[in-house]
């Protein structure tokens, strides 16, 4: 679980003005319906007990096949793209902030949006 205010960064263009895990989630929900049937597949994952952190690296799958407000127009193009998951945790163990590393040039690319 997470705390209420938990915080979300990334340098990734797409998501460089969202700064709440509530506000990625949302991002992550118009993803979803512009490419369904995508998928993630957890590739490495590791806990740092002495910064209190975890980090989990995946692979995203998608093909955009859905018209989707604030995403551009279908192209029914894929990606195949990895990402890192930084999670940051409070002293009770509940995820305070998100760091997302992630090409997204790169996705953009293959999925015909640049």
């Amino acid at each position: 679980s997470c705390t209420k205010d938990a915080a979300f960064t990334s340098q990734a263009g797409p998501l460089l003005s969202i700064k709440t895990l509530q506000g990625y989630a949302g991002f992550m929900q118009g993803a979803n319906a512009a490419m369904p049937g995508c998928t993630f597949e957890i590739v490495s994952s590791a806990y740092d007990k002495k910064r209190n952190n975890a980090q989990i690296t995946s692979v995203f799958k998608g093909t955009h096949s859905k018209e989707v407000k604030g995403f551009p127009p279908v192209t029914n193009k894929s990606t195949v793209s990895d990402y890192t998951y930084v999670m940051f945790f409070d002293e009770d163990q509940k995820i305070k902030k998100i760091l997302k590393v992630w090409n997204a040039h790169y996705s953009a690319g293959e999925l015909g949006w640049n």
